[in-house]
Protein backbone atom coordinates (compact mmCIF):
# COMPACT_ATOMS: atom_id res chain seq x y z
CA UNK A 1 0.00 0.00 0.00
CA UNK A 2 2.91 2.49 0.88
CA UNK A 3 4.63 1.84 -2.64
CA UNK A 4 1.46 2.12 -4.30
CA UNK A 5 0.88 5.67 -2.86
CA UNK A 6 4.38 6.94 -4.17
CA UNK A 7 3.32 5.32 -7.62
CA UNK A 8 1.55 8.51 -8.76
CA UNK A 9 -0.94 11.46 -7.79
CA UNK A 10 -4.17 9.36 -8.37
CA UNK A 11 -3.76 6.45 -6.46
CA UNK A 12 -1.64 8.55 -3.47
CA UNK A 13 -4.74 9.81 -1.60
CA UNK A 14 -6.85 6.73 -1.69
CA UNK A 15 -3.57 4.61 -0.52
CA UNK A 16 -2.96 7.37 2.73
CA UNK A 17 -6.56 7.31 3.03
CA UNK A 18 -6.35 3.01 3.77
CA UNK A 19 -2.77 3.13 5.40
CA UNK A 20 -3.39 5.68 8.03
CA UNK A 21 -7.19 5.37 8.91
CA UNK A 22 -6.70 2.73 11.86
CA UNK A 23 -3.86 3.36 14.46
CA UNK A 24 -2.59 2.24 17.61
CA UNK A 25 -0.88 5.29 19.28
CA UNK A 26 0.64 8.45 18.60
CA UNK A 27 3.91 6.71 17.48
CA UNK A 28 3.79 6.78 13.51
CA UNK A 29 2.40 10.12 13.79
CA UNK A 30 5.05 11.41 16.03
CA UNK A 31 8.00 9.60 13.54
CA UNK A 32 6.76 11.84 10.93
CA UNK A 33 7.52 15.18 12.84
CA UNK A 34 11.50 16.80 12.73
CA UNK A 35 14.05 13.76 13.94
CA UNK A 36 16.04 17.05 16.04
CA UNK A 37 12.48 17.53 17.96
CA UNK A 38 12.18 14.40 20.35
CA UNK A 39 14.67 12.23 22.23
CA UNK A 40 13.83 8.90 21.92
CA UNK A 41 14.48 6.21 24.43
CA UNK A 42 13.57 2.21 24.73
CA UNK A 43 14.52 1.46 21.94
CA UNK A 44 12.72 3.77 19.78
CA UNK A 45 9.47 3.27 21.86
CA UNK A 46 9.31 5.79 24.45
CA UNK A 47 9.09 10.06 23.89
CA UNK A 48 11.88 11.01 26.92
CA UNK A 49 11.88 14.45 26.55
CA UNK A 50 11.42 17.19 23.68
CA UNK A 51 14.90 18.81 22.53
CA UNK A 52 13.41 22.36 21.38
CA UNK A 53 10.21 24.59 21.25
CA UNK A 54 7.68 22.99 19.09
CA UNK A 55 7.00 25.68 16.26
CA UNK A 56 3.78 25.48 13.84
CA UNK A 57 6.28 23.97 11.14
CA UNK A 58 6.64 20.49 13.29
CA UNK A 59 2.89 19.75 13.19
CA UNK A 60 3.01 19.94 9.57
CA UNK A 61 3.48 15.92 8.57
CA UNK A 62 1.60 15.57 11.57
CA UNK A 63 -1.62 17.16 10.57
CA UNK A 64 -1.50 16.18 7.08
CA UNK A 65 -1.38 12.17 7.91
CA UNK A 66 -3.62 13.01 11.22
CA UNK A 67 -6.81 14.33 8.96
CA UNK A 68 -7.15 10.58 7.94
CA UNK A 69 -7.23 8.96 10.87
CA UNK A 70 -10.75 7.32 11.48
CA UNK A 71 -10.24 4.95 14.10
CA UNK A 72 -7.53 5.90 17.03
CA UNK A 73 -7.09 3.39 20.21
CA UNK A 74 -4.34 4.01 22.81
CA UNK A 75 -3.70 2.80 26.56
CA UNK A 76 -2.87 -0.34 28.24
CA UNK A 77 -6.34 -1.68 27.40
CA UNK A 78 -5.77 -1.50 23.23
CA UNK A 79 -1.84 -2.12 23.67
CA UNK A 80 -0.69 -4.89 26.16
CA UNK A 81 2.91 -4.14 25.19
CA UNK A 82 3.24 -1.12 26.11
CA UNK A 83 5.07 -0.86 29.91
CA UNK A 84 3.14 0.75 32.79
CA UNK A 85 4.10 4.70 33.91
CA UNK A 86 4.14 5.58 30.26
CA UNK A 87 1.50 8.39 29.71
CA UNK A 88 -0.83 7.64 26.11
CA UNK A 89 1.43 5.08 25.23
CA UNK A 90 4.64 6.84 24.38
CA UNK A 91 5.38 9.84 26.47
CA UNK A 92 7.13 10.26 29.57
CA UNK A 93 5.36 13.25 32.06
CA UNK A 94 8.03 15.59 30.92
CA UNK A 95 7.34 14.71 26.93
CA UNK A 96 3.47 14.45 27.50
CA UNK A 97 3.37 17.81 29.01
CA UNK A 98 5.38 19.40 26.37
CA UNK A 99 3.13 18.03 23.55
CA UNK A 100 0.17 18.76 25.28
CA UNK A 101 0.84 22.01 25.81
CA UNK A 102 2.16 23.24 22.36
CA UNK A 103 -0.29 21.42 20.64
CA UNK A 104 -2.14 23.15 17.57
CA UNK A 105 -5.32 24.93 18.54
CA UNK A 106 -7.64 23.06 15.71
CA UNK A 107 -8.09 19.45 15.93
CA UNK A 108 -5.42 17.82 13.80
CA UNK A 109 -8.05 14.50 13.73
CA UNK A 110 -10.57 15.91 12.22
CA UNK A 111 -11.82 13.29 10.84
CA UNK A 112 -11.87 10.64 13.52
CA UNK A 113 -15.15 8.55 14.13
CA UNK A 114 -13.93 6.09 16.99
CA UNK A 115 -11.74 6.93 19.54
CA UNK A 116 -10.74 3.86 22.27
CA UNK A 117 -8.24 5.17 25.10
CA UNK A 118 -7.28 3.64 28.10
CA UNK A 119 -6.39 7.00 30.12
CA UNK A 120 -3.96 5.98 32.63
CA UNK A 121 -2.63 9.61 34.43
CA UNK A 122 -5.13 11.54 36.76
CA UNK A 123 -4.75 15.26 35.47
CA UNK A 124 -8.50 15.83 34.10
CA UNK A 125 -7.46 19.12 33.17
CA UNK A 126 -4.26 17.88 30.87
CA UNK A 127 -7.18 15.37 29.61
CA UNK A 128 -9.30 18.17 28.62
CA UNK A 129 -6.77 19.95 26.51
CA UNK A 130 -5.28 16.37 25.05
CA UNK A 131 -8.91 16.24 23.94
CA UNK A 132 -8.30 19.09 21.91
CA UNK A 133 -6.53 17.55 19.27
CA UNK A 134 -9.99 15.42 18.22
CA UNK A 135 -13.19 16.46 16.54
CA UNK A 136 -15.46 15.83 19.09
CA UNK A 137 -18.00 16.71 16.88
CA UNK A 138 -16.77 13.88 14.52
CA UNK A 139 -17.10 11.19 17.12
CA UNK A 140 -19.36 8.20 16.42
CA UNK A 141 -17.74 6.15 19.16
CA UNK A 142 -16.09 6.42 21.93
CA UNK A 143 -14.70 3.90 24.25
CA UNK A 144 -12.97 5.12 27.26
CA UNK A 145 -11.28 3.26 30.35
CA UNK A 146 -9.34 4.04 33.72
CA UNK A 147 -8.94 4.07 36.99
CA UNK A 148 -9.68 6.93 38.03
CA UNK A 149 -13.70 8.36 38.22
CA UNK A 150 -12.68 11.86 37.41
CA UNK A 151 -11.50 11.72 34.11
CA UNK A 152 -14.23 9.55 32.65
CA UNK A 153 -16.84 12.17 33.91
CA UNK A 154 -14.70 15.03 32.21
CA UNK A 155 -14.54 13.38 29.12
CA UNK A 156 -18.40 12.77 29.56
CA UNK A 157 -18.96 16.74 29.93
CA UNK A 158 -16.79 17.61 26.97
CA UNK A 159 -19.44 15.79 24.74
CA UNK A 160 -22.00 17.90 26.41
CA UNK A 161 -20.29 21.11 24.99
CA UNK A 162 -19.99 20.32 21.44
CA UNK A 163 -22.55 19.30 18.69
CA UNK A 164 -22.08 15.62 19.03
CA UNK A 165 -23.32 12.92 16.69
CA UNK A 166 -22.15 10.39 19.41
CA UNK A 167 -23.84 6.90 18.76
CA UNK A 168 -21.88 4.80 20.80
CA UNK A 169 -20.52 5.61 24.53
CA UNK A 170 -18.52 2.65 26.32
CA UNK A 171 -17.56 3.60 30.02
CA UNK A 172 -15.35 1.09 32.25
CA UNK A 173 -13.30 1.50 35.48
CA UNK A 174 -10.74 -0.56 36.17
CA UNK A 175 -10.63 -2.85 39.20
CA UNK A 176 -14.60 -3.04 38.76
CA UNK A 177 -15.22 -6.48 37.49
CA UNK A 178 -17.56 -7.58 39.92
CA UNK A 179 -20.47 -5.81 41.28
CA UNK A 180 -20.40 -3.27 43.49
CA UNK A 181 -23.22 -1.01 45.32
CA UNK A 182 -21.70 2.04 45.47
CA UNK A 183 -22.97 4.78 43.43
CA UNK A 184 -20.15 6.59 41.13
CA UNK A 185 -21.62 10.22 41.94
CA UNK A 186 -19.43 11.93 39.12
CA UNK A 187 -20.59 9.77 36.53
CA UNK A 188 -24.29 9.82 37.15
CA UNK A 189 -24.02 13.32 37.27
CA UNK A 190 -22.17 13.69 33.84
CA UNK A 191 -24.41 11.11 32.22
CA UNK A 192 -27.64 13.19 33.66
CA UNK A 193 -26.78 16.28 31.93
CA UNK A 194 -25.64 15.40 28.76
CA UNK A 195 -27.97 15.50 26.39
CA UNK A 196 -26.47 12.42 23.67
CA UNK A 197 -29.13 13.34 21.05
CA UNK A 198 -27.91 10.81 18.24
CA UNK A 199 -26.85 8.25 21.37
CA UNK A 200 -27.73 4.50 20.21
CA UNK A 201 -25.51 2.23 22.66
CA UNK A 202 -24.65 2.84 26.07
CA UNK A 203 -22.08 0.39 27.99
CA UNK A 204 -21.58 0.86 30.85
CA UNK A 205 -20.86 -2.33 33.33
CA UNK A 206 -20.28 -2.42 36.72
CA UNK A 207 -20.67 1.36 37.08
CA UNK A 208 -23.40 2.42 39.24
CA UNK A 209 -25.32 4.96 38.13
CA UNK A 210 -28.02 6.92 40.20
CA UNK A 211 -31.92 6.88 38.89
CA UNK A 212 -31.75 10.56 37.31
CA UNK A 213 -28.97 9.28 35.18
CA UNK A 214 -30.62 6.13 34.27
CA UNK A 215 -33.86 7.86 33.42
CA UNK A 216 -32.17 10.63 31.12
CA UNK A 217 -30.34 7.87 29.33
CA UNK A 218 -33.36 5.52 29.48
CA UNK A 219 -35.67 7.85 28.05
CA UNK A 220 -33.70 9.27 24.64
CA UNK A 221 -35.24 9.21 21.55
CA UNK A 222 -32.46 7.36 19.60
CA UNK A 223 -31.57 4.84 22.23
CA UNK A 224 -31.28 1.49 21.05
CA UNK A 225 -28.99 -1.06 23.49
CA UNK A 226 -28.12 0.25 27.01
CA UNK A 227 -25.82 -1.86 29.55
CA UNK A 228 -26.19 -0.31 32.87
CA UNK A 229 -25.57 -1.11 36.30
CA UNK A 230 -28.61 -0.62 38.76
CA UNK A 231 -28.79 0.97 42.32
CA UNK A 232 -30.41 -0.28 45.42
CA UNK A 233 -31.95 2.78 45.80
CA UNK A 234 -35.11 3.32 44.42
CA UNK A 235 -36.60 6.49 41.81
CA UNK A 236 -37.56 9.60 43.53
CA UNK A 237 -40.95 9.48 41.52
CA UNK A 238 -43.51 7.39 41.30
CA UNK A 239 -44.59 8.40 37.91
CA UNK A 240 -43.81 5.38 35.31
CA UNK A 241 -40.77 6.35 32.92
CA UNK A 242 -41.73 7.21 29.06
CA UNK A 243 -39.09 8.66 26.02
CA UNK A 244 -38.84 12.23 25.77
CA UNK A 245 -41.63 11.90 23.22
CA UNK A 246 -44.08 10.48 25.76
CA UNK A 247 -44.40 7.00 23.59
CA UNK A 248 -43.30 3.55 25.34
CA UNK A 249 -39.67 2.60 25.34
CA UNK A 250 -38.48 0.70 22.64
CA UNK A 251 -34.93 -1.24 23.21
CA UNK A 252 -33.01 -3.28 20.84
CA UNK A 253 -30.72 -4.74 24.23
CA UNK A 254 -31.82 -4.47 27.61
CA UNK A 255 -28.28 -5.22 30.08
CA UNK A 256 -28.93 -4.39 33.77
CA UNK A 257 -26.66 -5.71 36.29
CA UNK A 258 -27.64 -5.46 39.58
CA UNK A 259 -26.25 -6.39 43.36
CA UNK A 260 -29.77 -8.65 43.67
CA UNK A 261 -33.23 -9.33 41.86
CA UNK A 262 -35.11 -6.60 44.04
CA UNK A 263 -33.31 -3.64 41.91
CA UNK A 264 -34.48 -5.43 38.57
CA UNK A 265 -37.70 -5.58 39.63
CA UNK A 266 -37.94 -2.00 40.67
CA UNK A 267 -36.84 -0.94 37.35
CA UNK A 268 -39.19 -3.11 35.43
CA UNK A 269 -41.63 -2.02 37.16
CA UNK A 270 -41.17 1.83 36.97
CA UNK A 271 -41.51 1.18 33.04
CA UNK A 272 -44.69 2.41 31.47
CA UNK A 273 -44.32 0.02 29.38
CA UNK A 274 -41.71 -0.86 27.19
CA UNK A 275 -40.08 -3.58 23.92
CA UNK A 276 -37.17 -5.20 23.84
CA UNK A 277 -35.45 -7.65 21.45
CA UNK A 278 -33.00 -8.88 24.22
CA UNK A 279 -32.99 -8.78 27.56
CA UNK A 280 -30.24 -9.43 29.89
CA UNK A 281 -30.12 -9.53 33.58
CA UNK A 282 -26.78 -9.98 35.90
CA UNK A 283 -27.68 -10.44 39.63
CA UNK A 284 -25.02 -11.20 42.40
CA UNK A 285 -27.72 -12.83 44.21
CA UNK A 286 -30.73 -14.74 44.03
CA UNK A 287 -32.57 -13.20 47.13
CA UNK A 288 -35.47 -14.79 47.80
CA UNK A 289 -38.37 -16.48 45.77
CA UNK A 290 -41.02 -13.62 46.65
CA UNK A 291 -38.48 -11.42 44.48
CA UNK A 292 -38.38 -13.33 41.22
CA UNK A 293 -41.99 -14.06 41.50
CA UNK A 294 -41.82 -10.24 41.53
CA UNK A 295 -39.71 -9.62 38.76
CA UNK A 296 -41.37 -12.47 36.50
CA UNK A 297 -44.52 -10.37 37.06
CA UNK A 298 -42.80 -7.10 35.89
CA UNK A 299 -41.56 -8.62 33.30
CA UNK A 300 -44.95 -9.84 31.93
CA UNK A 301 -46.38 -7.05 32.52
CA UNK A 302 -44.42 -4.10 31.10
CA UNK A 303 -42.51 -5.71 28.94
CA UNK A 304 -44.31 -6.24 25.14
CA UNK A 305 -45.05 -9.98 24.57
CA UNK A 306 -44.05 -9.58 20.71
CA UNK A 307 -41.12 -7.80 20.70
CA UNK A 308 -38.59 -10.08 22.82
CA UNK A 309 -36.40 -12.92 21.09
CA UNK A 310 -33.45 -13.62 23.71
CA UNK A 311 -33.95 -13.61 27.53
CA UNK A 312 -31.08 -14.19 29.85
CA UNK A 313 -31.31 -14.34 33.79
CA UNK A 314 -28.00 -14.66 35.22
CA UNK A 315 -26.98 -15.14 39.01
CA UNK A 316 -23.80 -15.07 40.25
CA UNK A 317 -22.09 -18.40 41.45
CA UNK A 318 -20.83 -17.35 44.32
CA UNK A 319 -24.61 -16.00 45.73
CA UNK A 320 -26.05 -17.35 48.47
CA UNK A 321 -28.45 -20.87 48.04
CA UNK A 322 -30.53 -20.01 45.61
CA UNK A 323 -34.40 -19.96 46.32
CA UNK A 324 -37.33 -22.01 44.59
CA UNK A 325 -39.36 -20.21 41.65
CA UNK A 326 -42.68 -21.25 41.66
CA UNK A 327 -43.98 -23.07 38.87
CA UNK A 328 -46.83 -20.70 37.60
CA UNK A 329 -44.26 -17.90 38.04
CA UNK A 330 -42.79 -19.58 35.45
CA UNK A 331 -45.65 -19.82 33.14
CA UNK A 332 -45.56 -15.75 33.16
CA UNK A 333 -42.59 -16.05 30.19
CA UNK A 334 -44.64 -18.12 28.16
CA UNK A 335 -46.47 -15.18 26.70
CA UNK A 336 -43.38 -14.37 25.02
CA UNK A 337 -44.53 -16.31 21.75
CA UNK A 338 -41.15 -15.50 19.95
CA UNK A 339 -38.27 -16.25 22.27
CA UNK A 340 -35.64 -17.98 20.14
CA UNK A 341 -32.76 -17.97 22.99
CA UNK A 342 -33.77 -18.41 26.62
CA UNK A 343 -30.67 -18.69 29.73
CA UNK A 344 -31.30 -19.13 32.86
CA UNK A 345 -28.08 -19.49 35.07
CA UNK A 346 -28.69 -20.97 38.56
CA UNK A 347 -31.35 -18.31 38.71
CA UNK A 348 -32.95 -20.53 41.30
CA UNK A 349 -33.92 -24.16 42.88
CA UNK A 350 -37.01 -24.84 40.48
CA UNK A 351 -37.94 -28.75 39.37
CA UNK A 352 -38.03 -28.84 35.77
CA UNK A 353 -40.02 -32.20 34.61
CA UNK A 354 -40.92 -33.49 31.53
CA UNK A 355 -44.39 -31.95 31.70
CA UNK A 356 -43.31 -28.57 32.11
CA UNK A 357 -40.52 -28.78 29.09
CA UNK A 358 -43.71 -29.94 26.83
CA UNK A 359 -45.54 -26.36 27.71
CA UNK A 360 -41.87 -24.86 26.96
CA UNK A 361 -41.99 -26.73 23.48
CA UNK A 362 -46.05 -25.72 22.91
CA UNK A 363 -45.25 -21.66 24.24
CA UNK A 364 -41.74 -21.39 22.45
CA UNK A 365 -41.59 -22.89 18.85
CA UNK A 366 -38.58 -20.40 17.62
CA UNK A 367 -36.17 -21.76 19.84
CA UNK A 368 -32.73 -21.74 18.72
CA UNK A 369 -30.66 -21.75 22.24
CA UNK A 370 -32.36 -23.30 25.37
CA UNK A 371 -29.67 -22.98 29.05
CA UNK A 372 -30.85 -23.85 32.16
CA UNK A 373 -28.52 -24.59 35.05
CA UNK A 374 -28.64 -24.90 38.78
CA UNK A 375 -27.06 -26.03 41.26
CA UNK A 376 -28.01 -30.17 41.34
CA UNK A 377 -24.71 -31.53 42.70
CA UNK A 378 -23.30 -29.44 44.80
CA UNK A 379 -26.13 -28.54 47.20
CA UNK A 380 -28.62 -31.09 48.60
CA UNK A 381 -31.67 -29.56 46.27
CA UNK A 382 -32.67 -32.95 45.17
CA UNK A 383 -32.04 -34.93 41.16
CA UNK A 384 -33.03 -33.12 37.96
CA UNK A 385 -36.22 -34.60 36.85
CA UNK A 386 -36.31 -34.46 33.75
CA UNK A 387 -35.58 -37.23 31.48
CA UNK A 388 -34.61 -38.39 27.71
CA UNK A 389 -37.91 -39.32 26.99
CA UNK A 390 -38.69 -35.76 27.85
CA UNK A 391 -36.98 -33.75 24.89
CA UNK A 392 -39.25 -34.96 22.61
CA UNK A 393 -41.76 -31.98 22.72
CA UNK A 394 -38.83 -29.78 21.62
CA UNK A 395 -37.59 -32.16 19.22
CA UNK A 396 -40.53 -32.24 17.68
CA UNK A 397 -41.87 -28.76 18.00
CA UNK A 398 -38.64 -26.65 18.07
CA UNK A 399 -36.70 -27.50 14.58
CA UNK A 400 -34.99 -24.29 14.82
CA UNK A 401 -33.31 -25.69 18.11
CA UNK A 402 -29.49 -25.83 17.76
CA UNK A 403 -28.38 -25.53 20.89
CA UNK A 404 -29.41 -27.20 24.40
CA UNK A 405 -28.25 -27.36 27.87
CA UNK A 406 -30.00 -28.81 31.20
CA UNK A 407 -29.76 -30.70 33.74
CA UNK A 408 -31.57 -34.06 33.84
CA UNK A 409 -31.42 -37.47 34.64
CA UNK A 410 -31.38 -40.60 32.06
CA UNK A 411 -31.85 -43.92 33.61
CA UNK A 412 -34.29 -44.75 30.25
CA UNK A 413 -33.36 -48.37 28.75
CA UNK A 414 -33.31 -48.98 25.52
CA UNK A 415 -36.80 -50.63 25.53
CA UNK A 416 -38.35 -47.51 26.54
CA UNK A 417 -36.47 -45.61 24.32
CA UNK A 418 -37.96 -47.45 20.97
CA UNK A 419 -41.31 -47.25 22.57
CA UNK A 420 -40.77 -43.31 22.71
CA UNK A 421 -38.77 -43.29 19.21
CA UNK A 422 -42.21 -43.94 17.42
CA UNK A 423 -43.89 -40.12 19.02
CA UNK A 424 -40.51 -38.11 17.77
CA UNK A 425 -41.41 -36.61 14.02
CA UNK A 426 -38.76 -35.11 13.12
CA UNK A 427 -34.48 -34.81 13.61
CA UNK A 428 -33.57 -32.11 16.02
CA UNK A 429 -31.05 -29.48 14.27
CA UNK A 430 -29.11 -29.31 17.38
CA UNK A 431 -25.17 -29.64 17.84
CA UNK A 432 -24.66 -28.48 20.93
CA UNK A 433 -25.84 -30.66 23.91
CA UNK A 434 -24.85 -30.58 27.39
CA UNK A 435 -26.45 -33.16 29.93
CA UNK A 436 -25.52 -33.77 33.58
CA UNK A 437 -22.79 -36.12 33.22
CA UNK A 438 -23.70 -37.94 36.54
CA UNK A 439 -26.89 -39.11 36.01
CA UNK A 440 -25.74 -41.57 33.05
CA UNK A 441 -27.16 -45.31 33.58
CA UNK A 442 -25.67 -47.09 30.51
CA UNK A 443 -23.12 -45.36 28.47
CA UNK A 444 -23.94 -47.22 25.34
CA UNK A 445 -28.07 -47.03 25.55
CA UNK A 446 -27.48 -43.09 26.43
CA UNK A 447 -25.24 -42.54 23.51
CA UNK A 448 -27.50 -44.25 21.15
CA UNK A 449 -30.52 -42.43 22.27
CA UNK A 450 -28.72 -38.88 22.12
CA UNK A 451 -27.50 -39.45 18.57
CA UNK A 452 -31.16 -40.92 17.09
CA UNK A 453 -32.74 -37.78 18.64
CA UNK A 454 -29.57 -35.45 17.55
CA UNK A 455 -28.30 -36.62 14.45
CA UNK A 456 -26.14 -33.30 14.19
CA UNK A 457 -24.64 -33.16 17.31
CA UNK A 458 -21.44 -32.69 17.05
CA UNK A 459 -20.34 -31.13 20.39
CA UNK A 460 -21.33 -33.44 23.21
CA UNK A 461 -20.05 -31.55 26.84
CA UNK A 462 -20.77 -32.17 30.18
CA UNK A 463 -23.11 -30.21 32.34
CA UNK A 464 -22.18 -28.58 35.60
CA UNK A 465 -19.65 -25.99 36.95
CA UNK A 466 -16.86 -28.18 37.12
CA UNK A 467 -15.73 -30.29 33.71
CA UNK A 468 -12.23 -30.93 34.24
CA UNK A 469 -13.40 -34.41 34.96
CA UNK A 470 -15.36 -34.81 31.88
CA UNK A 471 -13.53 -37.60 30.44
CA UNK A 472 -13.86 -40.31 32.92
CA UNK A 473 -16.58 -41.97 34.45
CA UNK A 474 -20.26 -42.75 32.39
CA UNK A 475 -20.09 -39.83 30.87
CA UNK A 476 -16.69 -39.97 29.53
CA UNK A 477 -17.46 -42.92 27.55
CA UNK A 478 -20.97 -41.82 26.49
CA UNK A 479 -19.16 -39.04 24.87
CA UNK A 480 -16.56 -41.29 23.39
CA UNK A 481 -19.89 -43.29 22.16
CA UNK A 482 -21.62 -40.53 20.39
CA UNK A 483 -18.54 -39.33 19.02
CA UNK A 484 -18.20 -42.79 17.14
CA UNK A 485 -21.79 -43.18 16.40
CA UNK A 486 -21.73 -39.78 14.36
CA UNK A 487 -18.71 -40.49 12.61
CA UNK A 488 -20.31 -44.25 11.36
CA UNK A 489 -22.87 -42.18 10.46
CA UNK A 490 -21.74 -39.38 8.52
CA UNK A 491 -19.14 -42.21 6.63
CA UNK A 492 -22.47 -44.07 5.70
CA UNK A 493 -23.59 -41.07 4.75
CA UNK A 494 -20.74 -40.69 2.24
CA UNK A 495 -20.72 -44.01 1.09
CA UNK A 496 -24.49 -43.78 -0.10
CA UNK A 497 -24.02 -40.52 -1.71
CA UNK A 498 -21.24 -41.69 -3.62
Amino acid sequence: MASLARTCRLFHLPAIMQIWSTQRGFVPLLRCMPDDLWEWGSGGRLVVRAKRQLVPRDWERFNYYAVHVRRLCFGQEHMPRVPPGQFADCFTYEAFISFVEQAPTFPPFCQLRELMWDIDFDYPQILVKLFKLFNIDSLKSLEISSFWENNLAAVIDLLGTSDSIMETLCIKMHDFDDFSPSIHPLISRSLAQVPFPHLKVIFAPFIVVDWDAITSLASLRSIQTIDLSLTRHGPHSDVPMVSKTGSPLNFGMLCLRAEGMSEVADFLGYLAHFGAEELVVFASRAENDDVQITLFHALAGRCSPTSIRTLSIQISQLSPLPAIIDYHAFHLLFQFRNLASVTLEYVARFDIDDSLLSAMADAWPHLRVFKVSYYSRFFPLGEPRTTLSGLIPLVNKCPQLSTLKLPMDTPTTLAEWIKFRKTITSKSLATTVEFDPITVSKAVTVAAIITDMFPNISDPRPYGMFTSDFSAGPWGKTRRYISAMVQIRKDSCARIGS
